[in-house]
């Protein structure tokens, strides 16, 4: 259960960021409980009541409406709008799920289904973010959101895991990755961290170079999963001998014999070439396939 804060009137209008969930147990007037609720947080929700009941539940603009109705002091409790929106899609997630009163199409799904989707909404997000269109970020965030927790769904009803682990499990990831912020280990820029990054990365998993490699192969689309493998070759200083960064011999030797192999040496050249210039190469080949759609005429 997250803390409750209990905070005086002076104490929450006098922090930028008030911790949340709060109580205000002692409210003594109309103007203190406007000022709460001026200082509230954006999308939240309050509950105001006394010794005896509940007397207002819902947003802050609606209960300053009413602040005059009420006899004081007057209790208020506000709650944290991450943790009562995270926990409704949990909610609504295991209602469309539930065995008896769910969604038959919800029910008919498994992990192995939903990794289409997946993938779709991750490319559908990548596209909103660079189309910059505010309003189709948020939903393909919401719906890329979805997607892990109905997989957490899924596989808390086989009694493997649940959410609750999943938000854990990444929360402690990123607290052990960063000594930086949340210990006493000083850095100086940001390859220093990405450095300690894959140390802390490689003494946790204790994988080969081999392993690591194959598993680029096995999970990333062929652009990426070459960018990948050149950066952790050339970081350990094990490019092949024969490799070269030189793109017109790479291409010459294709164009004198072009096979799988001199084709695949000439792309992963390509791949490198565009790593080294801080450059992605499957972002800038999605944008030149863009660019060769005609563009309509004008009538």
């Amino acid at each position: 259960m997250p803390p409750l804060h209990l905070l005086s009137v002076a104490q929450f209008t006098a922090l930028e960021k008030p911790p949340l969930p709060a109580l205000i147990p002692s409210i003594p007037d109309q103007a203190s409980l406007l000022h709460i609720c001026n200082h509230c947080p954006y999308a939240t929700s309050v509950c105001l009541f006394n010794h005896e009941s509940v007397l207002f539940q819902g947003e802050p603009a609606q209960l300053t409406e009413q602040a005059g109705n009420w006899p004081y002091p007057l209790q208020l409790y506000i709650a944290d709008p991450v943790r009562e929106s995270y926990r409704e899609l949990v909610d609504v997630v295991a209602q469309l799920r539930h065995p008896e009163t769910g969604c038959p199409w919800d029910l008919a799904q498994t992990p192995q289904s939903l990794t289409p989707y997946i993938i779709e909404e991750a490319y559908e997000t990548v596209h909103a973010i660079q189309t910059g269109q505010t309003a189709a970020i948020q939903e393909e965030l919401g719906d890329l959101l979805l997607q892990v927790v109905l997989q957490a769904q899924i596989a808390q009803e086989s009694g493997q895991f649940s959410v609750v682990e999943v938000a854990q499990g990444i929360s402690e990831k990123l607290i052990r990755r960063h000594p930086h912020v949340f210990g006493d280990l000083s850095v100086e820029d940001v390859h220093t961290v990405r450095q300690n990054w894959e140390t802390i990365k490689q003494q946790e998993q204790g994988h080969s170079l081999p392993e690591k490699l194959q598993h680029y192969i096995a999970t990333f689309p062929p652009l990426i999963a070459a960018a990948k493998i050149y950066q952790k070759l050339k970081s350990r200083n094990l490019l092949p001998p024969d490799f070269t960064l030189d793109i017109y011999k790479s291409l010459q030797s294709y164009v004198q014999n072009p096979t799988p192999q001199t084709l695949g040496q000439l792309l992963f050249a390509l791949v490198a070439a565009a790593t080294e210039h801080h450059l992605d190469p499957h972002l800038a080949l999605e944008r030149f396939n863009r660019a060769c759609i005609p563009q309509p005429l004008d009538p």
